[in-house]
């Protein structure tokens, strides 16, 4: 058997104007206690870059 721990974050901007929403959601899956918060960082910046040029921003 195994156990797993999944902390998950969604936020999202609405833009009353337009109609459009902008949202993100992160998962965090089986991560260490023991991982610091500075490579928690990197790692969530490597995510917003790379979500950065799907979207091509």
């Amino acid at each position: 058997m195994q156990e797993r721990t999944c902390k998950s974050i969604e936020k999202s901007l609405e833009f009353e104007k337009s109609g459009e929403t902008l949202s993100v959601e992160i998962c965090l899956e089986n991560v260490s206690p023991l991982t610091s918060s500075e490579t928690l960082e990197s790692f969530l910046n490597t995510l917003y870059e790379r979500a950065k040029q799907e979207l091509k921003l």
